[in-house]
């Protein structure tokens, strides 16, 4: 369709179009170069007639390509080509059908909030401006400007605050699509009202709970892949007689990337809602995770609401997954540094070194190279001694860029290096993810200010990061987070550094003496570390990490008579002793706090002892390094993680030694580092508490849970068959199934709910015996809710979905409460899953195509009872047939979709019902369920729509209570 484009010729009145356009170009002279040449081209779309009811689609590509010609009497050529691409879709909004006016009513001095759902119903990014077009200053929209994509939906918040009362004001929402529509319009109006004076002593049932919150929103920035990281906001019960009951429900868009974190004792339980008790002037902290399955950016709230009232409070919650992370190659690292050889150093050399860095994250970084003069990175050294090129450039993920410093050495760095070889100076890279400068660019030019966010001493103070960088034009990443006031201050707090010793080395006149300081010696890695420690005592822990010690002198060796080793070692091993023998600690968060644990050296002798310590530098920190133990009694030993492995989620879980010196002897301290969730010890004070903005609600009443039993009330008994569901051995990316069998024990109608205690745990995923915590859902429940008449039986089929191999466990509660009853007693049952996941085996049939394989299916181990039940059988259950199990989508590039159809058939006479578990996305069933007619096959069309470029895998299991689950491998690859 190269019709469509066009150029535009401004020299002409009419500015008409035209295929051919031609244009003189100036020479070049000795003075400067000549002005290009600015050629405008245009694409306009063809009419057609558009599909108002069916589906849209995907949207239409037309290409085309501008071909440059030397304009020259006789046969011209091509001497460039610039090929063209245009999408042409169709831009469409929809708001709830019964939006037809937005009314709000308050009395002055206050405001009402309503929020707006808008949903992207066409299949082109469509960017929507939002004006109110009279009556500005009582009517407020946030945001102005929204852009979604394809089947997106957002919210916009309508603020009425009104100035006169009594007062009526009406005014027109418009939401006009760029560049030239559609618009639409939604009416608004606005009531003020007289506040009633009510008598003392006489609360109204309508009022507004009493409900203060220490923060107003909850920003979590960049969170990597399959981790978790979590924040607190506290919630007080303002009234002196009051007690209040709130639900709490996290609502997103169905990704669960947001959790409530509860915790029982030394257990811990994730669930998306809950509810609490807050007796008067009571806090209470309410602890939320956040762990991204996807890289993208994520929005959600807490919504906080009695369970009676037309009364709700929301608490936005924003961040987005994949962070970047800054590895520098082929250099030496030392500590939390790495060590870069400048060669010789003599006055007016410029010593040169180029240095890779890469990116080995999930997101693009930006970096910022400088140069200082020392280790602790405080003075910076002027552009005329050390130039380093590029000093501002974004690195994609992935990739690689090649830094060049120069150095102009001087008389001072060539008398630092007169004897030996030292460090002259200090490259430090300051980086971070991309998107979070983009937010640090929006606030600063909508006039946020960093004044008063950065210490004096502080490297970045003065840094300007408002700029264009080399290279942000190639890191296109969606980027859609709301506007939050802390978003410079979540900008420095989640920048990363990682720096990089400078060091030269004397003049050397023959080839041995260049040869033998040619390399770095432990003595100049013994003096940076002096350098960047601080003078505090040996018994305290310092932020700065020390070096791995120096093997052990001979000073240390105590004047004893020379014995055989075996009696020495012997003898050497009952003197001293260390406590404990290992140790766990978690990894560093992005607060800073590091996670501190005590080694003891006991001395059981009645002499003085020597020991020294050597460990892993690079992830430890421990003070004192060496040091004297008293006779008869110990010395404490401080140890944490090193600060530098913040940001650094590749490396753990860590496993490592401390090894420790002593009387002639070595003992070693087994440790490991990891990221397991653990609640925040964080304080907070009262002064940070404040009001919430109360919005309307429909009553939505939840079960309640934990709540305090009266004795004389009825409870919910129930009656379980199993505490204890085992599943057979089941090989990774299959299922497995089994069945949760309970009876309502009461004479009343009875809720009930599952929730997960805690996450699934898993044993033997490598050659250790360590534990790990499952971060996708191992074991589904085909139903998690509902309800029970008296004396009624239920069985919830369960499947277990194994990735990886090793022993799977995991909690689950079983919560009861008699209907009619909320907020009376509740019992609760807890169930415990086991299985055990198994490697999978190769059984592709080379008579198939490449993507198909035959199918394995899989049968709950539990489901005799049900399928006798039903009069099923063996040849019955074989009647349900996936003749492919693997299926491969064609490369599909981002934000467009393509479709495979899964074939499933029934060879049996008798309908077969069958239900389909939705795969992770970007992979989409519409359909649930559906009944299968006798010696009939369906079709089951499967999306894949990706948002991302990359590969993807996820599983569709195919469930049937007669004959057994299939597990159906999608996979399928997006480019850009």
């Amino acid at each position: 369709m190269w019709h469509c484009f066009s150029f535009k010729d401004n020299r002409r009145e009419s500015g008409s179009s035209t295929s051919v356009y031609h244009c003189t170009l100036q020479g070049k002279s000795d003075q400067q170069l000549p002005d290009p040449a600015i050629v405008m081209v245009q694409f306009r779309a063809p009419e057609k007639q558009l599909n108002t009811s069916g589906s849209l689609g995907p949207p239409e590509e037309y290409t085309g390509r501008v071909d440059i010609e030397m304009d020259t009497p006789g046969t011209t050529s091509v001497i460039a080509s610039v090929p063209m691409k245009a999408r042409v879709g169709v831009a469409r909004i929809h708001t709830p059908r019964t939006l037809q006016a937005l009314v709000l009513t308050t009395s002055i001095g206050t405001s009402i909030s309503r929020s707006v759902p808008l949903k992207n119903a066409g299949n082109i990014p469509v960017t929507v401006d939002l004006t109110v077009t009279k009556e500005q200053d009582v009517f407020t929209l946030l945001p102005s400007t929204l852009t979604l994509h394809p089947g997106q939906q957002s919210e916009v918040t309508v603020k009425f605050a009104p100035k006169h009362a009594p007062h009526t004001v009406s005014s027109l929402m418009t939401m006009c699509v760029r560049p030239g529509g559609p618009q639409y319009e939604v009416l608004l109006r606005g009531e003020c009202v007289m506040m009633e004076k009510k008598p003392q002593g006489v609360p109204a049932a309508a009022d507004a709970p009493p409900v203060l919150s220490n923060k107003q929103f909850l920003s979590w920035g960049g969170v990597p892949m399959g981790r978790a990281l979590q924040q607190k906001l506290v919630l007080r019960n303002s009234s002196q007689t009051q007690t209040l009951k709130l639900d709490l429900t996290i609502r997103d868009d169905g990704n669960g990337c947001f959790q409530l974190q509860s915790s029982f004792m030394e257990h811990e339980q994730l669930s998306s809602s809950r509810q609490i008790i807050l007796k008067p002037l009571e806090d209470f902290p309410v602890h939320l995770i956040f762990a991204p399955t996807r890289v993208a950016t994520m929005q959600a709230k807490l919504v906080i609401k009695p369970p009676k009232g037309n009364t709700k409070f929301t608490i936005p919650l924003s961040g987005y997954g994949g962070t970047c992370n800054l590895t520098v190659e082929g250099l030496r690292a030392v500590s939390d540094m790495y060590i870069a050889n400048l060669g010789e150093v003599s006055v007016g050399k410029k010593s040169t070194i180029d240095i890779p860095v890469r990116n080995t994250g999930s997101r693009a970084a930006f970096v910022k190279a400088m140069c200082f003069g020392d280790l602790s990175a405080r003075t910076q050294l002027p552009a005329n001694r050390v130039r380093v090129e590029p000093s501002e450039f974004v690195l994609r993920e992935r990739t690689t860029k090649v830094i060049s410093v120069v150095f102009h050495i001087s008389e001072k760095e060539e008398a630092i290096c007169a004897e030996r070889a030292d460090t002259i100076g200090t490259l430090g890279l300051f980086y971070g993810d991309e998107i979070s400068r983009k937010q640090l660019r929006r606030a600063l030019r909508k006039g946020s200010s960093e004044r008063g966010l950065l210490a004096d001493t502080n490297p970045l103070k003065g840094v300007n990061f408002d700029m264009q960088y080399l290279g942000e034009e190639h890191a296109q990443e969606v980027y859609d987070l709301p506007e939050r006031p802390n978003d410079i201050r979540l900008f420095y707090s989640c920048m990363s550094r990682v720096m990089v010793s400078l060091v030269g080395r004397p003049p050397s006149s023959n080839t041995e003496e260049r040869r033998r300081t040619s390399s770095v010696d432990s003595s100049v890695v013994e003096r940076m570390a002096v350098q960047r420690r601080p003078p505090e005592p040996q018994q305290k822990l310092t932020n700065s990490p020390p070096v791995k010690g120096t093997p052990i002198s001979k000073a240390f060796v105590t004047d004893k008579p020379k014995k055989d080793e075996a009696e020495q070692a012997e003898l050497s091993s009952k003197s001293w002793s260390v406590q404990p023998e290992q140790l766990m600690l978690l990894a560093p968060g992005t607060g800073g706090d590091l996670d501190a644990a005590q080694v003891q050296v006991l001395n059981h002798t009645d002499r003085v002892m020597s020991f020294e310590l050597s460990w892993p530098g690079h992830c430890l920190t421990v003070t004192p390094q060496h040091g004297k133990v008293d006779a008869r009694s110990h010395q404490v030993i401080l140890v944490s993680p090193n600060p530098a492995t913040q940001g650094k989620p590749d490396i753990f879980p860590w496993r490592g030694n401390l090894f420790i010196h002593c009387d002639n002897g070595q003992k070693a301290v087994k440790i490991q580092i990891r990221e397991d969730l653990a609640l925040e010890k964080s304080t907070y004070t009262s002064a940070q508490l404040q009001p919430l903005v109360n919005q309307d609600a429909t009553p939505n009443v939840t079960p309640a849970a934990g709540l305090h039993k009266d004795k004389s009330s009825p409870t919910a008994e129930v009656s379980v068959a199993s505490k204890v569901l085992k599943f057979p051995p089941t090989r990774k990316g299959e299922t497995a199934e089994s069945c949760l069998d309970f009876r309502n024990a009461s004479e009343k109608e009875m809720k009930w709910e599952l929730t997960s205690f805690a996450p699934a745990y898993v044993k033997g995923v490598d050659d250790t015996n360590d534990i790990f915590r499952a971060t996708y859902t191992v074991f589904r429940f085909a139903r998690i809710s509902g309800t029970l008449g008296a004396t009624e039986r239920i069985q919830i089929p369960v499947t277990f979905i194994p990735r990886e191999i090793g022993s799977y466990s995991q909690f689950w509660d079983l919560q009861t409460e008699l209907r009619g009853l909320s907020g009376g007693p509740a019992h609760t049952t807890r169930i415990q899953l086991i299985a055990q996941g198994k490697e999978c085996m190769d059984t592709t049939d080379d008579s198939l195509p490449r993507n198909q394989q035959r199918s394995r299916k899989i049968s709950g181990n539990n489901l005799s009872t049900t399928t006798a039940r039903n009069g099923g059988s063996d040849s019955a259950k074989s009647s349900l047939v996936v003749p492919c199990d693997r299926y491969v989508f064609p490369v599909t590039v981002v934000d467009q979709s393509s479709t495979e159809k899964v074939l499933i058939k029934n060879d049996s006479a008798t309908p077969v019902s069958v239900k389909f578990v939705s795969p992770r996305s970007p992979f989409k069933v519409n359909h649930h369920k559906y009944t299968l007619k006798g010696k009939y096959y369906v079709q089951l069309p499967v999306h894949f729509k990706p948002t991302q470029p990359g590969k993807y895998e996820s599983l569709l299991v195919i469930q049937s209570e007669l004959k057994g689950s299939f597990a159906v491998q999608l996979v399928g690859e997006a480019t850009r």
